[in-house]
């Protein structure tokens, strides 16, 4: 395979982002019947992933890949931004690893390029999200406190904790109201045990934050932070893993009413920043987050053994999308959901809000 040029790739990045834009690409994306799978499993996803799944607009056209027909679609309606976390990725390259030709093109998190296969890389390029205005403490009055209440796979009580201190130290020398949003995340069926765990992790996680915050935090539903100012505020969505999602809805809203986001990491030789609102932006790059070449290749590694493994790719096969959801299965098989949870967990936290802490 010719390896492309960075001058190159760069036009060609281009070149998407001036197609995607266009009228008539934005007017067939719109006719959704001839893209959209409408599957069960996808709704019950978009559910489950309520309030993050909500659709925003934006001309790079951000879907989750649950919600396309085949990854023809990726061909028809380049580029599409893809908003799955590792999970999805994943199970997607685990049942696509190669692109389905060569018009297929797709950006991802730039914290996930690792998920991507080699032969996907000329098909892929990458996005962050950022605020046209850095955090200044001294300019705010609120700090909001985001958290999907799932499981461990999306932010244990640990990882909680040691966000809520860190925060606590950012804003020592500041006055500032805190402010604790959970969002719960849809329990399916008559599953009382993952109901209880559900329960019991809110729990904790409440008591955590009036550990770090005394009487100095309340709990507010996100309703309601929707209907608030956001301009004097920061926030931070606990999404350390990145692993059921990594574009969500709930960013865009407090970025877009002028709030600022925790640790905006610098754009990897960025191609060009898109403007999304006033007062927020995606920054494009050809290229993803770097990580240790050792840690890299020895994830990939595994991946690979596992793929090839027949009694893995035996349970993969024999899952049924109708059972999706059914106990604590999401909305790809058992094993691909462990092994993407060991993976991640080699890769270590993701999120932006790492310098801080």
């Amino acid at each position: 395979m010719t390896r492309i040029s960075e001058r190159d790739r760069t036009r060609e990045i281009m070149e998407l982002i001036s197609l995607s834009r266009s009228v008539g690409e934005l007017s067939r994306f719109a006719i959704r019947s001839e893209w959209s799978a409408n599957s069960r499993s996808g709704r019950n996803t978009a559910k489950f992933l309520y309030p993050h799944s909500e659709e925003y607009f934006s001309v790079l056209k951000p879907v989750f890949l649950h919600q396309i027909k085949s990854a023809d679609v990726l061909s028809a309606y380049r580029p599409l931004l893809v908003r799955d976390g590792a999970l999805g990725l994943l199970d997607f390259f685990l049942r696509y690893p190669a692109p389905p030709d060569r018009d297929c093109h797709v950006f991802l998190h730039a914290d996930l390029a690792w998920t991507v296969p080699a032969a996907w890389d000329a098909s892929v390029a990458y996005y962050r999200v950022h605020s046209v205005s850095p955090l200044d403490a001294k300019q705010v009055n609120d700090v909001y406190l985001v958290v999907s209440v799932i499981d461990d796979k999306q932010c244990s009580l640990s990882q909680f904790s040691a966000r809520l201190h860190a925060v606590k130290r950012f804003f020592a020398d500041e006055t500032v109201r805190y402010h604790v949003t959970f969002l719960a995340a849809h329990v399916f069926g008559k599953n009382s045990t993952e109901r209880d765990a559900r329960s019991r992790l809110h729990f904790e996680m409440t008591r955590a934050a009036l550990d770090v915050f005394g009487d100095d935090v309340d709990y507010v539903p996100w309703p309601e932070v929707q209907n608030r100012k956001l301009g004097a505020s920061a926030f931070f969505e606990f999404n350390p893993r990145r692993f059921f999602y990594s574009d969500s809805f709930v960013t865009h809203q407090f970025l877009s009413k002028g709030g600022k986001s925790f640790g905006q990491q610098t754009p990897e030789r960025p191609v060009l920043n898109l403007p999304l609102s006033f007062t927020h932006y995606y920054s494009i790059s050809a290229t993803g987050r770097e990580y240790g070449p050792g840690l890299f290749q020895e994830v990939r590694s595994e991946w690979d053994r596992y793929t090839m493994d027949p009694l893995f790719l035996r349970d993969v096969r024999s899952f049924r999308t109708k059972r999706c959801f059914s106990g604590q299965v999401r909305y790809c098989a058992p094993a691909v959901e462990s092994l993407a949870h060991h993976l991640v967990s080699k890769m270590g936290a993701l999120d932006e809000f790492t310098p801080f802490l």
